[in-house]
């Protein structure tokens, strides 16, 4: 009887080790990938308050409009205060405007006035303005009336190169501007000076053209713009509206996507520290 039994002791036995063992391989790979799991939400969960952080801050200053001038800021400080006996302004250009990613730098530098025009539902919207100016918010601003659906402008559209060697002229800034919210159809009419602008390859171009041409401007890589015998330029200071718009839009989806990744790796955390525990428990 004895050796009848030994090899089933003995194949009971090996069973018993082989699945102990496996046992004890799965757990080590469930601590690895707890470990690894808990890294990565670690670094997740970083980025995401880094990203969190940052586009809190970028609502902060683009609510309180703490790129404008100081005339702008007072007057829509003043309407946020109740302080303007119903007057309501629908925002500034800037609110309206979309530029191609590449250059907003030359566009917040050779609009920088015109994207804080204070937009404006009609004149008479404008006369209130003005009138606050005047006895509250004091300073000087522009004041943008929106124009009607069924308005007729005479102004050409633009876009099309002026008659000069256009070898070096890279062509008009306004084919990388979008206007939106009723504002598309007069462009041209609104922004008289971006039909006129254009893009040259480098600042020897844009000094000779103005010179022939100064009727035109045109706007260097580098942001110096040049009309007639004049250039404006300088340093930049911080980032303008468009480029805080922008970084906005971008981050509010990059943000989304970090808290979906973060639910993801807190379920499968969970995961592993329940099949790790049941592991144990046999």
């Amino acid at each position: 009887p004895r050796s009848t039994l030994f090899p089933y002791t003995t194949l009971f036995r090996s069973t018993v080790e082989e699945r102990k063992a496996a046992l004890d391989a799965r757990l080590k790979e469930l601590a690895t990938d707890t470990t690894a799991t808990q890294q990565e939400l670690h670094a997740l969960r970083d980025e995401h308050a880094t990203v969190k952080a940052r586009r809190d801050s970028l609502e902060q200053i683009l609510s309180h409009r703490a790129y404008t001038a100081e005339t702008v800021k007072n007057l829509f400080a003043e309407v946020e205060g109740g302080n303007t006996a119903g007057f309501r302004p629908l925002g500034i250009l800037a609110d309206y405007l979309e530029v191609d990613s590449a250059y907003e730098p030359q566009v917040e530098d050779f609009l920088k006035e015109e994207l804080e025009y204070v937009v404006v539902s009609d004149w008479n919207s404008a006369a209130d303005g003005l009138q606050l100016l005047r006895a509250e918010a004091g300073g000087r601003a522009t004041f943008l009336v929106h124009p009607p659906k069924d308005a007729q402008f005479s102004w050409a559209s633009g876009g099309s190169l002026p008659p000069m060697d256009s070898s070096k002229v890279l062509g008009s800034l306004m084919n990388h501007i979008r206007l939106n919210n009723g504002f598309a159809a007069s462009t041209a009419a609104l922004l008289p000076r971006l039909k006129n602008c254009y893009l040259v390859d480098s600042t020897e171009t844009g000094r000779q053209l103005a010179a022939t041409h100064p009727e035109y401007y045109f706007l260097a890589p580098e942001g110096e713009c040049f009309h007639g015998y004049t250039v404006t330029g300088g340093k930049r200071t911080n980032a303008g509206p468009l480029a805080l718009k922008r970084e906005l839009r971008e981050l509010t989806p990059h943000a989304a996507e970090l808290a979906e990744q973060i639910e993801t790796r807190i379920a499968r955390q969970r995961m592993l520290e329940e099949e790790t525990k049941r592991g144990r428990d046999e």
